[in-house]
C-alpha cells in the first residue's frame, strides 16, 4: 500500500526526462493514485459508465483499446461543466446511432458486401482487410490518436476533450483506420518469426561439418588419423603441415548462414509490416547492419584462404586429386621468412575470425530480432514504450523460474550438441569423404537429355541430398531432447509441489467437481 500524500506527490512530480517515470509501473502507480484521490461516487459513477459502454458495444468489444477510448471521450464530456449543468436527458439511442453504428458500419464493409441486396463475404485476402487487431493499434499511440479525422481533414484531438463526445458521430473512420499488419500466408513466415531456430541450429551444423570434414582443406587428413597406418613408421604420426588456419576460416565463414538467415527474415518481414517510414527506415536499417556483418565475416576469408598453407613444407608435390597422400612432405630447413610471417598473420585473423563468428550466433540465437540495433529508449511514441508494452509484455520471471527455465533449455542444448556432433556429424564423414572425393569420367557417363552433366555429378547430388537429411535429424534431435528433459523437469516439479505422478487421470477428473465446491462454493 502506498500512502495517498506520496502517491498525490507522484502525480505532481515532473522530470520527464527520467526513465522510471515512464514505464508500466510508473503508470500503474499514477493509475492508483488518482484512483485514491477520487471519491466513492466518483469511483461508482466510472465503473457504472463503462457497463453502460461494454453493454451495448456489440462487435465492438472485441476491441477493448477503442472501447477504452470510448470510454476517455465519454468520461471527459461527462466531467465538463456542460454535461453537469444540462437539464434534458440525452436521446435514446444516441451512443448507439452516433458512435457504436458508424464503427461496426466499418468494421462490417471491411468483410461484407452487399450483393443483390445480401450481405455477401467479400472476396479480398486477410492481408487487405482491416481487422480488429488493426483497430486495436490505432488507440496504442499518440500519433495512432492523431489519425482520427472528419471529412474536412480537421483532426479529433484538436477538439477540446469535453467536446470530442458530441463530435463523435462525424469521425470519417474510413479514412481513420489504416491496415498495420498484412496477415499473409506464406512459408517466409518460417524466416521472418523462426530465424532464431534456424540460426542455432544451421551455423552449429556447419561448424561440426567443416571441423570433420578436414579431407576439404588439409591434404594429409589420413596421416593425422590415430588409427590409420598410411604415411607412419611403427605407428608414429609424421611432422605434418599445421591446415588450422583454413579451418577456422572455412568455419567461421559458414557462419555467414547466420546474417544471411536473418537478412532474408527481414526482408520477409517487409512484405508483412506496412510502407511507412517509421518501419521501412527501422527495417532498411537492419538490412544495412547485416549486409555489413556478412561481409566482415567472409571477407576475412578470401584473404586468408591463398595462404593458409603451411609454408614450413615443401607442399609443391603434392596431388589434391588423388584420394589420400602415402608420403609426409618435406619439411623446410630455411622456409621464406615473409611467407611464414604471412601464414602466421592469416592464422591469427582465422582465429579471431572465428571467435567473432562464434560470439555473433550466440547474439543473434538469443537475441530478438525486434530489438537488434534498436536504442531501448522510454518515449512514448511508437517506437519506444508503447510497442513494447502491448506486443512485447511479457511477465516477469521470478528468480526459481527463471532459473528453472534457463536450466530446462541449457540441458537441452548442452545434450543435442554433445550427442549431434558424435552422432551426426562424425559419424557422417566417412559417407561424406567418399562421395565428395568420388570421380567419374564425363565420358563414361552420358545422357540423352543433359549428356553427361547429371550423372557425372551425381555423386554431390546424392551428398546435398544426405546433408539435407542429416541437417533435418540434427532439427529433431532438438524435439528429442525437449522431450526427455521437459519430462524430468515436470517428474521433478510434481515432486516439489507434493503431486504424485502416479495418481490416475480419471481419479484427478472424477474429484475434481467436489474440489470446486469445496475451493470455491
Amino acid at each position: 500500500h502506498i500512502d495517498p500524500k506520496q502517491q498525490h506527490e507522484l502525480l505532481e512530480e515532473e522530470g520527464a526526462d527520467d526513465p522510471k517515470k515512464d514505464t508500466p509501473t510508473a503508470f500503474v502507480e499514477k493509475w492508483r493514485a488518482q484512483m485514491n484521490s477520487m471519491s466513492q461516487y466518483e469511483r461508482a459513477r466510472q465503473i457504472a459508465l463503462w457497463m453502460l459502454l461494454w453493454g451495448e458495444a456489440g462487435n465492438l468489444r472485441y476491441t477493448p483499446e477503442l472501447l477504452c477510448f470510448i470510454f476517455k471521450v465519454a468520461e471527459d464530456y461527462a466531467k465538463s461543466p456542460a454535461a453537469q449543468q444540462r437539464v434534458e436527458p440525452a436521446p435514446e439511442g444516441e451512443y448507439l446511432c452516433n458512435i457504436v453504428c458508424p464503427l461496426y458500419n466499418f468494421l462490417r464493409d471491411e468483410g461484407y458486401e452487399i450483393v443483390n441486396g445480401k450481405f455477401l463475404k467479400r472476396e479480398r485476402d486477410h492481408a487487405k482487410t482491416i481487422g480488429y487487431d488493426d483497430v486495436n493499434e490505432l488507440f496504442w499511440t499518440p500519433e495512432g490518436l492523431r489519425l482520427i479525422k472528419f471529412d474536412d481533414k480537421s483532426l479529433l484531438m484538436d477538439v477540446a476533450p469535453h467536446e470530442r463526445w458530441a463530435r463523435m458521430k462525424d469521425v470519417n473512420w474510413v479514412k481513420s483506420f489504416r491496415k498495420t499488419y498484412k496477415e499473409r500466408r506464406t512459408m517466409w513466415h518460417f524466416m521472418t518469426n523462426f530465424s532464431r531456430i534456424w540460426v542455432m541450429h544451421i551455423t552449429v551444423y556447419w561448424y561440426y561439418i567443416i571441423y570433420v570434414a578436414n579431407f576439404i582443406y588439409d591434404p594429409f587428413f589420413e596421416m593425422h588419423d590415430v588409427q590409420s597406418t598410411v604415411g607412419k613408421t611403427n605407428g608414429t604420426i609424421p611432422d605434418l603441415p599445421n591446415q588450422d588456419a583454413k579451418r577456422y576460416t572455412l568455419m567461421a565463414a559458414g557462419s555467414a548462414l547466420a546474417p544471411l538467415v536473418c537478412l532474408v527474415g527481414t526482408l520477409a518481414e517487409m512484405t508483412f509490416v506496412p510502407a511507412n517510414k517509421h518501419t521501412q527506415r527501422a527495417l532498411w536499417l537492419r538490412v544495412l547492419l547485416f549486409i555489413i556483418i556478412l561481409g566482415v565475416e567472409i571477407a576475412p576469408s578470401f584473404w586468408v584462404w591463398p595462404i593458409g598453407d603451411d609454408p614450413n613444407f615443401d607442399l609443391s608435390k603434392v596431388n589434391y586429386d588423388a584420394v589420400y597422400q602415402s608420403k609426409a612432405p618435406t619439411k623446410l630447413k630455411t622456409p621464406d621468412a615473409s611467407a611464414v610471417s604471412k601464414w602466421k598473420a592469416a592464422y591469427a585473423v582465422a582465429i579471431v575470425q572465428f571467435i567473432y563468428s562464434v560470439l555473433l550466433t550466440m547474439f543473434l540465437s538469443l537475441m530478438p530480432p525486434t530489438l537488434m540495433f534498436k536504442p531501448r529508449k522510454k518515449n512514448r511514441n511508437s517506437r519506444g514504450l508503447i510497442n513494447r508494452t502491448f506486443a512485447g509484455n511479457f511477465p516477469p520471471l521470478k528468480i526459481a523460474a527463471r532459473s528453472i527455465s534457463l536450466g530446462l533449455w541449457g540441458a537441452i542444448f548442452l545434450c543435442k550438441y554433445i550427442e549431434s556432433y558424435f552422432f551426426l556429424a562424425l559419424s557422417f564423414k566417412d559417407p561424406f569423404r567418399w562421395l565428395y572425393q568420388f570421380k567419374l569420367e564425363p565420358e563414361k557417363c552420358t545422357e540423352k537429355f543433359l549428356n553427361s552433366y547429371l550423372c557425372a555429378n551425381q555423386n554431390y547430388i546424392t551428398l546435398a541430398f544426405m546433408l539435407l537429411l542429416d541437417l533435418v535429424l540434427f532439427f529433431l534431435d532438438t524435439y528429442l531432447w525437449y522431450v526427455i528433459w521437459n519430462t524430468v523437469f515436470s517428474v521433478a516439479r510434481s515432486f516439489y509441489l507434493g503431486v504424485s505422478i502416479w495418481t490416475p487421470w480419471r481419479n484427478v477428473f472424477s474429484r475434481l467437481p467436489k474440489r470446486i465446491y469445496a475451493k470455491i462454493l
